[in-house]
């Protein structure tokens, strides 16, 4: 075999080694340059990202906690979306949108993405309308709190399936009715907050689903009319708060689907009329906030359906006349507890009259405390 011959078998095989060398150098850095696609939601740089998160720890998988700023337009198929993974074990999300940002719906996706969240925050967004299954099937998840977002709709189903949710703040924001069927399979929701919207209208059966719910508070809001069915399936609340709204009438057991309940808040509404089998089945009533309203006159046993009753503000309505029945229930639980009975601004301390309607009995030694309450220290005498 000539050098020649030789020459150009050694040149190919030099060729093919250094081809195979420079395939598996590409190979190599292509495995590479996998391995770091991954971006840290916690340590963004660039002054164009959508999103800043401040983080309990900047590590890689190492944040429990992430507050994050919303400072531009912040579309639902951003790419950026995906970098909350590299945090997969938060427990807390906190998304605060400034006045140059924009955000107009929830990343459901994102939220069922973080296997470790508890906590969920929202605020300042636009979210006109809580779209269906916004918070569905969410196993972790405990606090909702969506307060300040510009709420008007929520649509059937917003909140489903979500079996450890234990608190829902929806405060401040425009809502305007309670539909049927957007709280569904709570089973562990105790608390939930609607104050501050405009809500005119609770549809019957609106909380039907939430018979484990303690605490309902729908404050500052546009009520006009309540009746059972607007709480209908509430057998286990014990404090419902509906101050100043605009609650002009108490008819015929209108609370009876709440026999648990302890406390009744329906201050600063515009009541004139109380009807005397409002509050049939109330046994655990403890507190009847009424202050602030239009009364003028009361039935004489409006409070007997609710006997345990120690507690009493009637303070700023216009009474003219009080009867013994009327606060019977209060001088006989005085016995076991303290009860305390406010009438301050019901014309004016003096004009109010206790009179004697039993024909054997009477309420003595009536005092004005400094709170300008009645603490009824007296007892039945014959």
């Amino acid at each position: 075999m000539s050098n020649d011959v030789l020459f150009r078998v050694f040149f190919f095989a030099l060729l093919i080694v250094s081809t195979l060398a420079a395939t598996t150098r590409s190979r190599g850095k292509k495995k590479v340059a996998k391995e770091t696609k991954e971006v840290n939601i916690c340590d963004i740089e660039g002054r164009q990202a959508p999103v800043y998160c401040y983080c309990d720890n900047n590590g890689l998988r190492n944040a429990t906690d992430a507050n994050c700023l919303v400072l531009n337009r912040f579309k639902v198929d951003d790419t950026m979306w995906s970098y909350f993974v590299s945090q997969i074990y938060l427990t807390k999300l906190a998304l605060t949108v400034r006045a140059s940002g924009t955000l107009d719906y929830i990343p459901t996706d994102v939220l069922r993405q973080l296997k470790h969240l508890k906590i969920v925050v929202f605020q300042y967004a636009k979210i006109e309308e809580l779209a269906e299954r916004s918070f569905s099937n969410l196993s972790s998840i405990v606090e909702i709190n969506l307060s300040r977002n510009m709420i008007v709709v929520l649509k059937k189903h917003a909140f489903e399936n979500v079996k450890e949710l234990n608190v829902i703040n929806l405060d401040d924001n425009r809502i305007s009715e309670i539909n049927r069927d957007v709280f569904v399979n709570l089973p562990n929701l105790r608390t939930l907050y609607l104050n501050n919207n405009n809500v005119s209208i609770v549809h019957d059966k609106a909380f039907k689903h939430l018979i484990y719910l303690e605490e309902l508070q729908m404050s500052n809001n546009r009520i006009t009319v309540i009746t059972r069915e607007s709480f209908h399936g509430l057998r286990n609340l014990k404090r419902l708060d509906l101050r100043n709204n605009l609650i002009s009438m108490i008819g015929d057991r209108s609370f009876v689907e709440m026999p648990e309940l302890t406390e009744l808040e329906l201050d600063q509404n515009s009541i004139e009329y109380i009807s005397e089998k409002a509050l049939d089945g109330m046994r655990n009533l403890k507190k009847l906030r009424l202050s602030e309203n239009r009364l003028v006159s009361l039935e004489p046993d409006f409070l007997s359906g609710a006997p345990g009753i120690y507690f009493l503000d009637l303070r700023d309505n216009i009474l003219k006349t009080m009867t013994f029945n009327n606060i019977k229930p209060i001088v006989t639980n005085l016995y076991n507890s303290t009860s305390y009975f406010y009438l301050d601004g019901s014309t004016s301390r003096r004009a109010v009259r206790l009179d004697n309607d039993t024909g054997n009995s009477r309420v003595s030694n009536v005092e004005w405390d400094r709170n300008n309450g009645v603490n009824p220290t007296g007892h039945n005498q014959q």
